[in-house]
Formats: structure tokens, sequence, C-alpha cells
């Protein structure tokens, strides 16, 4: 049968010492070649397990910062005079005369404005958001934001004539903040919604940051210099 043959073949080759001698020689090479690769990649797994103990102490120690700066941040007098240049707004009216409409109905100033509905809302706004910051009032760099724009809160859970004017949901900013942006020269009607992840997918920080880098991308101004006097 097979087998006796292979066992007839082994017994015939450890018989004679020189194919035994060739036979271990070739065994050790081969146990020495798995060997080193057994070792190779015990060695590239340890040095990527510590890449990635390293990586999530870096993210760890990173998350950490950031939560203790959106901490401070709470108290940050600069923090707190943008929050107290919010102005609440209750009727359509309101918004119109705080946004300074000209003729043609367009915006005199931009408008960054949110809907919160209660105690919650409000709180994710002010304390995870921390809006409007880091726009209004003065910022560190001394820019005087109520020049270029007014930041504005409505408190309702109702189908008011502001919640239908901006075709908002009654049910949308019950517990969390609706935000919108609408940018100078342009009709109140043609703002832009701030979509926000669904709960628990973001730190406060990252929300913050997330907000802080949404609108700052349509406050950006292109401006074009026409060389008049060029031949």
């Amino acid at each position: 049968t097979e087998n006796f043959r292979r066992v007839a073949e082994a017994f015939e080759m450890l018989s004679n010492p020189s194919d035994r001698r060739q036979y271990d020689w070739q065994w050790q090479i081969r146990r020495d070649r798995r060997l080193r690769h057994e070792r190779r990649e015990r060695e590239e797994r340890m040095r990527r397990e510590r890449r990635e103990r390293e990586e999530h102490m870096r993210r760890e120690r990173e998350r950490k910062r950031k939560e203790e700066e959106h901490d401070n941040l709470k108290r940050d007098p600069y923090v707190l005079e943008a929050q107290r240049h919010v102005v609440e707004v209750s009727s359509l009216e309101e918004l119109k005369t705080v946004v300074a409409l000209d003729g043609e109905g367009r915006l005199g100033r931009s408008l960054f404005i949110a809907f919160v509905g209660n105690r919650k809302s409000e709180s994710v706004l002010n304390n995870e958001f921390l809006f409007p910051y880091p726009i209004g009032g003065t910022d560190r760099n001394r820019m005087l934001w109520n020049e270029l724009l007014c930041t504005v809160k409505v408190r309702n859970n109702a189908s008011t004539e502001l919640v239908r004017f901006f075709n908002l949901p009654t049910h949308s900013h019950e517990d969390s903040p609706v935000i919108l942006f609408a940018r100078k020269g342009e009709r109140l009607s043609e703002y832009e919604i701030y979509y926000d992840e669904p709960e628990g997918k973001k730190s406060d920080w990252e929300k913050r940051d997330a907000l802080e880098s949404w609108v700052y991308h349509r406050l950006r101004t292109i401006v074009r210099i026409n060389n008049n006097h060029h031949n």
C-alpha cells in the first residue's frame, strides 16, 4: 500500500548515513527558516501592537486635552461675552428688524440663528456647541463681530410664525437645537441649516469644532482686486 511504501522509503533513507545526513541538513534548514519566519511575524505583531497602544494613548491624551479645553471654555470671558450678545426674538417682525433688511429684503448683516424647544436643547446649545462662540461680541483678535453678523436665539416648541417661515418641523428642536445661517446680502429665505451627527456620536468639543468649521466656511469672503491702471 501507499503507507507501506512511504515507510519503506523512510527506513531506507534513515539506514543510509549519507542520506540521513542530507535529510537532517534539509530538515534543519526548513526548521530554521520556519523559526525565522515565526520570529519575524512575532516581532511585527509586537511592533504593530505597540504602535496601536501608542496611538490609542495619543488619542486618549488628545481627547482629555480637548475635553479639558472645552470645560475651560465654558467659563472663558470671550465665550460668555459672545453668549451675552445673542439676541432673543419671538416673532418674524422682530427678526427682520434685528437683521436690518434693506429695501429689497436683503440682509444688512449675516444671520447666525438657533432654535431651542426646551431646557435640554438650550443646554446643548450653550454647553456643548457654546453657541455662538467663537463669533459674537469681541473675540480674542479684537474682531467686532456685531458689525458683520447678528447672533439670534428663538425659544419656542410650537408651530409659530418663525418655525413656519424657516420650514422647521415642530418637533425638530425639542431635544436638540436647530442652527441656521444666512449670508449678508442674501434674502432671509436663502438660509442654510446645520445638520449635527446623531446624539452620542460626537463629544462636546467635537460638536463645537464641527459647528465652528461650518460657520467659518460660510463666512469666507472672496476678495477680487481689479488693476484699472494696467496697460
